[in-house]
């Protein structure tokens, strides 16, 4: 009896249901290596660390006394030379008791982006009819008398303001 050799089936003979579910399986399998090497590419090479840093401190006046007022605002508002990646300032409210404030840049706990800031306060009697509690200079970015570079993380700054 001769040997028959049968004839792979072709495409044409294979359901087209199956078809589609083979190709879904290989695109499904390529796509997922593709991210896994690409994951593990920067998890070796690594990303820079993050842009930002988490800043908090105090603030007070010059006595050691509370700042005090309706509105109280700490501001960091990005220098000329300011090598932060994206120049946006970032602000705080400051703790009428304790002068503590923790700074964000678009929403609570992002923080800050790296960089060279000019420090302004914004400390009013009345949110509605204004009164200036501190010097004008405070308001000013070219003539505020404090500066910070972030570079990390700092729980420990602490800036003494002048009363009115």
């Amino acid at each position: 009896m001769p040997a028959t050799t049968e004839n792979p089936p072709t495409t044409a003979s294979i359901p087209l249901g199956s078809r589609l579910f083979s190709l879904c399986l290989q695109t499904n399998f390529r796509a997922g290596v593709t991210a896994s090497v690409a994951t593990l590419v920067l998890g070796l090479v690594g990303c820079g660390g993050s842009p930002t840093a988490q800043i908090s401190g105090r603030a007070v006046f010059q006595d050691g006394s509370p700042i005090t007022g309706a509105v109280r605002t700490i501001t960091f508002k990005p220098t000329d030379d300011s090598p932060a990646e994206i120049r946006k300032a970032a602000q705080g409210e400051i703790d009428r008791e304790s002068g503590a404030f923790t700074l964000f840049t678009r929403k609570r706990g992002d923080g800050v982006y790296k960089g060279k800031y000019h420090v302004l306060f914004t400390v009013l009697k009345d949110p509605n009819m204004g009164g200036l509690l501190v010097p004008e200079k405070y308001l000013a970015p070219q003539q505020t008398p404090f500066s910070v570079e972030v570079t990390e993380d700092r729980t420990d700054l602490l800036f003494e303001l002048e009363k009115l």
